[in-house]
């Protein structure tokens, strides 16, 4: 699969190039996030309403907006693959490539074959 056409693939579709190494950022900083949430918001619960709900609502929206973070970044590696794999087949499809690919046969296949599996 070549570069030129991930970028004319890119470029058809009005997307822009995403940055494997930002959506690595994003995953980390997510998780990071999402446990310091944990880490304030756990030990303050247990404190009397009057005293702990600041730090239990702190706690709550790091916690929520890690885990967003984190799910961006896990959405952009998808976003990545997908884009990869449109290409390999669109690639496929110039090279007008009609071999079968390796696997089990299905019914209508060795029925076709006249019984042998190929």
């Amino acid at each position: 699969m070549s570069p030129p056409l991930l970028d004319e693939v890119r470029a058809r579709l009005g997307f822009h190039k995403l940055s494997p190494v930002w959506a690595k950022v994003e995953i980390v900083l997510g998780l990071l996030a999402a446990g310091l949430g944990l880490f304030v918001g756990l030990p303050a619960a247990s404190r009397p309403p009057e005293d702990g709900w600041p730090l239990v609502a702190a706690g709550l929206a790091l916690f929520v907006l890690g885990g967003s973070l984190t799910l961006a970044g896990h959405r952009s590696h998808l976003y990545q693959a997908s884009l990869e794999r449109l290409a390999l087949l669109v690639e496929e499809v110039r090279r007008g490539n009609n071999a079968p690919l390796p696997g089990p046969q299905t019914p209508d296949q060795t029925r076709a074959t006249g019984g042998d599996v190929v």
